[in-house]
């Protein structure tokens, strides 16, 4: 069931960068608090704060989402921060990785983007994957 809602939140952000949405509401699981932690630390989203209707045990977080000016622009064109997103693993198809996969490593030293991983040592950037040696599921690949 996690799957389906990394793909909702995946979704929503997506549509919401397309329209210049200051806010996003997506459901709150432990996967989807994760991976908005990520986008926080790697600097693609402002912050998230659990919605306030019931917060002994919130049902939505809400991610602030973060936009750019271009130069000498007056502030009317915001371009997004988060370029691309996309769901790489879905219920349906499950893609993993291992440590010793070189041709996905190298792929990903190219790329200027992120991918996201559910590993058994939690979810992590593929930075610290390789940094800790472990493989796991690709959730998604962010740009």
């Amino acid at each position: 069931m996690s799957g389906v809602h990394v793909m909702d939140m995946l979704t929503r952000i997506r549509n919401a960068c397309a329209v210049q949405h200051r806010y996003v509401d997506v459901i709150n699981t432990g996967t989807t608090r994760r991976i908005a932690k990520i986008l926080v630390n790697e600097k693609f989203i402002l912050s998230f704060d659990p919605v306030a209707d019931h917060l002994a045990n919130p049902k939505y977080l809400r991610l602030y989402l973060k936009y750019t000016t271009p130069q000498g622009e007056l502030g009317l064109k915001k371009k997004a921060v988060i370029q691309s997103i996309k769901a790489v693993s879905t219920p349906g198809r499950r893609v993993y990785v291992n440590t010793k996969d070189q041709a996905w490593q190298n792929a990903l030293k190219k790329s200027s983007g992120l991918a996201i991983l559910s590993t058994s040592q939690g979810v992590l950037t593929q930075y610290q994957a390789i940094e800790r040696n472990i493989g796991g599921e690709i959730l998604c690949y962010i740009n």
